[in-house]
């Protein structure tokens, strides 16, 4: 399937060169197979054509099975964890400025190849839409907010953690 992306040079590779030359931006991407092989995707072109051969890329597998987010490029250690694995995909990190170029531009990456970790963000907020967009001033609106805080945090449902998490009930 990867052949057929027109622009995209795969070659075979060792997974630690081509972690190597991911991380220097040198190919657009790896796929590791769980026999072991690894095959670097390269591309040329500015970072609004390598875009576009990923998003072709990503088009080619995400009908073909399920996807499964990883936070590790190394697919020895997912493999107990999930059944048939075809193989691992692996794509470069962007820098906040990236993708607010391509932002610009219109241009979208393809589905979860960014993530953004915001320490101390909200989960569960279930505010009525009407306090944001009802006629009230800002000022208004921010003293909605302080009030609405004290009731939470009086009632004690609110609660920080500083500790990574893990919910297993999404």
């Amino acid at each position: 399937m990867l052949q057929a992306v027109q622009g995209v040079k795969i070659e075979l590779a060792d997974a630690a060169h081509a972690r190597a030359q991911l991380a220097r931006r040198e190919i657009l991407a790896f796929v590791e197979y769980p026999n072991g092989d690894v095959w670097s995707l390269q591309a040329s072109g500015d970072l609004h054509q390598r875009i576009q051969r990923l998003n072709e890329i990503v088009d080619l597998y995400k009908v073909r099975g399920q996807i499964f987010r990883a936070n590790t490029d190394h697919l020895p250690s997912l493999l107990p964890f999930y059944d048939d694995v075809a193989a691992l995909v692996v794509f470069p990190r962007f820098a906040p400025a990236e993708i607010i170029d391509l932002a610009r531009v219109g241009a979208c990456l393809p589905a979860g190849i960014t993530r953004h970790l915001i320490p101390r963000r909200a989960l569960r907020i279930n505010l009525p839409l009407t306090v944001l967009s009802g006629d009230a001033s800002l000022a208004e609106k921010n003293a909605w907010l302080v009030h609405w805080l004290k009731q939470k945090t009086g009632s004690r449902t609110v609660r920080y953690y500083h500790e990574s998490t893990f919910l297993f009930d999404e």
